[in-house]
């Protein structure tokens, strides 16, 4: 069995075992990633993969149990392409294969989200600004950062050494967009707390305030700029 044929099983054995698609599933999907039997790859490979079938699971819902081949392919031509997901890619993402024609369910963005997020956006179903919000969601969300210090040049040095390419924000000075795949976690810079990962929209927030940025007076906290503040806030 090659390599990708693999990956096939354990991604479908996996998908099986986080069914029901309830409120369970968030627990379900860490327990599985947690198996032993996964490398810190493994579970990237496989947790792009499952929430690509999350995502896509009212369409792959269509598709016949013992369909393999279909399932494979939708899989492999939605799933973000990166340094874990090539040999799938490789693998699958062709639609057409040396035995037949993979023919591939037609669908579009309002077709993977819930029955009432179309009502919710706009009025009608097939207003195209709902087709597009549905689509962004779907969308890998961009790993934004905000910097935290007067010396900038040591992140960039890091980042660079590694490979990555830091985009800024044509609006914001201090805020950078790195490639999705990005392990902050294990730079220094990042440990030491030279910047923080936030969601630009909060980052927009923010700056529309114009607030000084050092000044007397006043003291203000930036609930939304760690992990789960706007979740706090909403609790």
């Amino acid at each position: 069995m090659s390599i990708a044929h693999n990956q096939l099983r354990v991604a479908r054995e996996l998908w099986s075992r986080l069914q029901p698609l309830d409120r369970g599933v968030p627990a379900r999907l860490q327990g599985l990633l947690a198996d032993r039997r996964f490398g810190s790859r493994d579970r990237r490979l496989y947790r792009e993969l499952l929430f690509t079938a999350l995502r896509h699971a009212r369409v792959l819902a269509k598709i016949a149990p013992g369909d393999e081949t279909t399932w494979a392919t939708l899989l492999a031509r939605a799933c973000a392409a990166t340094r874990e997901t090539e040999a799938f890619q490789a693998a699958f993402a062709a639609t057409t294969t040396a035995e037949s024609e993979v023919a591939l369910p037609d669908f579009g963005p309002l077709d993977l989200v819930p029955d009432w997020f179309a009502a919710e956006v706009e009025t009608s179903p097939a207003h195209p600004a709902a087709s597009e919000i549905a689509a962004a969601l779907l969308t890998r969300a961009p790993l934004w950062v905000r910097m935290q210090t007067d010396a900038p040049e040591d992140a960039f040095a890091e980042w660079a050494a590694r490979g990555w390419v830091a985009t800024p924000h044509p609006a914001l000075p201090d805020a950078y967009k790195l490639p999705s795949e990005t392990n902050l976690s294990a730079c220094d810079t990042y440990q030491a707390g030279h910047y923080e990962i936030q969601d630009i929209g909060s980052q927009l927030i923010l700056a529309s305030l114009d607030l000084p940025a050092r000044s007397p007076g006043p003291r203000w906290l930036d609930a939304c700029a760690g992990a789960g503040g706007k979740a706090l806030q909403l609790a």
